[in-house]
């Protein structure tokens, strides 16, 4: 059962409040959280294409707030009040079964994407699941957490930005919006041991996808991102085409990869 539920991710007091409806109406329990909100699309679409120093719509200071503070700062406060929700109701209820926190992130905390406020927020949230991961760990606390990263995803505002550059590499490989939902389904499924050992890690969901078997709505086989094929597309290789799409990189290489793109 879907509760809807309209916040102002901009607004702590609304977080906390919506945090405190989830201890009353579920008797404190909450099993995932998945961190997904953004606000900066239209931000990063108006600007797109100009240097962080010929921004001009906003103030430095505006700037750095449209792009970090709903994508980052609230999801440091949603993870840090979902924890402590998440420990009382296991030492409560003494459930074995891990709680997940999903911190939905971007290839953009690997290589440049847009502009230095994207890359920065990004790579900040990949660093804040490691060292959460890291205090966690320390105080064995039963809850994973990881950054999960889509591939290119056919959002409303993604889709008229690429149109409007004629990107080419968005019409072959961008997901369905659908498929990042099937992929933390599936993670709430795994058993303890597998799911824990993903905890403070970055996880790719085409990895995901290919591990359980998952196709995208309409029943294609969605694109795995580690493919060799479509990492030299990506970085502009013309003989990409002649490599099989099957062959996959190694997540040490597939991140030098999306640097040097």
């Amino acid at each position: 059962k879907a509760i809807p539920v309209v916040v102002d991710h901009s607004d702590e007091n609304q977080i906390t409040e919506l945090f405190n409806r989830i201890r009353r109406e579920q008797a404190g329990r909450l099993d995932v959280l998945v961190n997904n909100v953004y606000s900066a699309i239209p931000f990063l679409k108006e600007s797109f294409g100009k240097t962080y120093y010929d921004i001009d719509s906003r103030s430095p200071g505006e700037a750095w707030d449209e792009v970090n503070n709903v994508g980052l700062r609230n999801h440091y406060i949603c993870a840090t009040l979902a924890t402590r929700m998440m420990i009382e109701y296991q030492k409560r209820e003494l459930t074995g079964r891990p709680c997940l926190i999903v911190n939905v992130s971007s290839f953009g905390g690997s290589c440049y994407l847009f502009n230095p406020l994207y890359g920065c927020g990004k790579e900040a949230l990949d660093r804040l699941t490691r060292d959460m991961d890291i205090e966690l760990k320390r105080n064995k606390v039963n809850i994973c957490i990881i950054s999960l990263w889509p591939g290119v995803v056919r959002t409303e505002e993604l889709t008229q930005m690429a149109s409007d550059i004629n990107d080419p590499f968005f019409d072959a490989y961008a997901e369905s919006t659908e498929l990042v939902g099937l992929a933390v389904a599936a993670l709430t499924r795994e058993d303890r041991s597998t799911l824990m050992a993903r905890s403070g890690g970055i996880v790719l969901v085409s990895d995901v996808v290919a591990k359980h078997g998952l196709r995208e709505p309409d029943g294609s086989v969605p694109t795995n991102y580690r493919s060799l094929q479509v990492l030299l597309r990506l970085s502009k290789y013309r003989l990409a085409g002649l490599v099989p799409g099957f062959i996959l990189v190694p997540k040490s290489l597939f991140a030098w990869f999306i640097a040097k793109r």
